[in-house]
């Protein structure tokens, strides 16, 4: 299945793309323990941020950690990947648009 581009497009930005089954598919990860393999629902934002190369799989594993109690983890994360400096506004307002248009 080809590519959909989800932005602009314009030199030197960068561009956020997704096949449709790839993308949509990826709504149930599993995230590796130590001891075990424990099956978590991670929010969509996180997912593409990992796609795009925003953050690793590491840095979403620590913010999900810390953003667990909250009532929206769609927004707990956003706030925490801003905060901490992991996710730059430009690129969090690219990845809210993709987030939105692929939802």
């Amino acid at each position: 299945m080809p590519l959909k581009k989800l932005t602009d497009g314009k030199p030197g930005k960068q561009s956020i793309y997704s096949s449709h089954t790839g993308v949509h598919n990826l709504n149930r990860r599993e995230i590796m323990t130590n001891d075990n393999t424990v099956k978590e629902k991670i929010p969509f934002i996180g997912l593409l941020a990992i796609k795009t190369q925003f953050i690793t799989k590491n840095e979403l594993k620590k913010a999900l950690s810390k953003c667990c109690g909250a009532d929206n983890q769609n927004i707990a994360l956003k706030e925490y990947f801003l905060s901490n400096g992991l996710i730059s506004s430009r690129k969090m307002k690219k990845l809210l648009l993709a987030v939105k248009k692929l939802s």
